[in-house]
């Protein structure tokens, strides 16, 4: 009966000494994929894979940020992501760029995410490029739902 209660409390002592490398993982799970795809949203042959491309990268990015601990995590390997994190770590941009048609322009899109220290949970906000129908940025407040899209690095 002793040696039960050991192995079990050995067992417990090892679980909670990988839960934090394991709940990161979460996110790191996603970058190799985002990597191609993101790669696929700068370089594709033709608009429509571009296209194709990022609304695969925006789904597959949300999943990697609704992971827990996903605002430890740099996605430092997926380089046509740029991110910025405030100096007190409680926010971060995520943004990157789509080329439009005619190779002229690009639309913008990014999230925000917050990070609560105090409770050890993040918040997660999609960016809206609202920048073509935008006159005057400098003088307007915006919210994410028309933001004025950029690529912050």
């Amino acid at each position: 009966m002793c040696m039960r209660k050991v192995i079990f409390l050995f067992i417990v002592y090892l679980l909670a000494q990988c839960a934090p490398a394991l709940a990161q993982q979460g996110a790191i799970a996603y970058d190799d994929t985002l990597k191609v795809t993101g790669e696929q949203v700068l370089r594709g042959s033709n608009d429509t894979i571009r296209h194709e491309a990022n609304a695969r990268f925006i789904t597959l990015l949300r999943k990697a940020l609704e992971q827990p601990q996903s605002f430890h995590h740099t996605f430092d390997s997926v380089k046509t992501l740029s991110v910025v994190t405030a100096p007190d770590n409680t926010l971060r941009l995520l943004t990157w760029i789509l080329m439009e048609p005619g190779g002229t322009s690009y639309t913008y899109f990014g999230f925000v995410q917050t990070y609560d220290k105090k409770k050890k949970t993040s918040m997660l906000f999609p960016l809206t490029d609202a920048s073509a129908s935008t006159e005057k940025p400098e003088q307007m407040r915006t919210a994410h739902t028309n933001w004025y899209g950029a690529l912050y690095y």
